[in-house]
């Protein structure tokens, strides 16, 4: 998660005016358990990202064992930005690495227990 800032230089008073700019969320998932249905909708994502339904959500938890340590959050609709599969054999599984950008930051809330959602 990331918060732009933006500043204004002002005529007169000490300081430039800045307030809170753009929030901007990406990151990447690891997955390993990774079948057809899903290739499907990733792929989709990637290619069709603009139509209607062509987003996933992610759901996640950061840091401590209970939900009161933890960051948890859960974000409706993200779109694919890049991903990496590695195909094994019958000795190994199957994973891939699943970059995504939140398309709607800006509807993004915070609840208290750290849970962030949109």
């Amino acid at each position: 998660m990331s918060r732009g800032t933006v500043e204004q230089e002002l005529v007169g008073v000490a300081g430039n005016y800045t307030a809170q700019g753009s929030l901007g969320v990406e990151g990447s998932l690891e997955i390993s358990k990774l079948d057809a249905a899903d290739n499907s909708d990733f792929l989709n994502s990637i290619l069709d990202g603009t139509g209607t339904n062509k987003w996933f959500a992610v759901s996640a938890n950061v840091g401590g064992g209970n939900a009161t340590d933890a960051l948890r959050f859960t974000l409706a609709s993200c779109n694919v930005t890049g991903w990496d599969v590695s195909v094994g054999d019958a000795d190994t599984i199957t994973t891939a690495s699943i970059d995504f950008v939140c398309v709607n930051p800006y509807d993004l809330k915070y609840r208290d227990g750290g849970l962030v959602y949109g």
